[in-house]
């Protein structure tokens, strides 16, 4: 899967760095927070499921 291990925050956006080589940064510019916004709504779900 997709692990994010860092949020990099940058002046026009972020960047997701997964530990997982395959996956390539994931650059979001600052405009795009809504869809960040549902991505770590997803990815917080699926850690919850994880652990419980």
């Amino acid at each position: 899967g997709l692990f994010i291990k860092q949020v990099l925050k940058q002046d026009d956006g972020v960047i997701l760095h997964s530990l997982n080589p395959l996956y390539k940064d994931i650059f979001y510019k600052n405009g795009d927070f809504l869809l960040i916004g549902v991505v770590i709504g997803e990815l917080s779900k699926m850690l919850q499921h994880t652990i419980s």
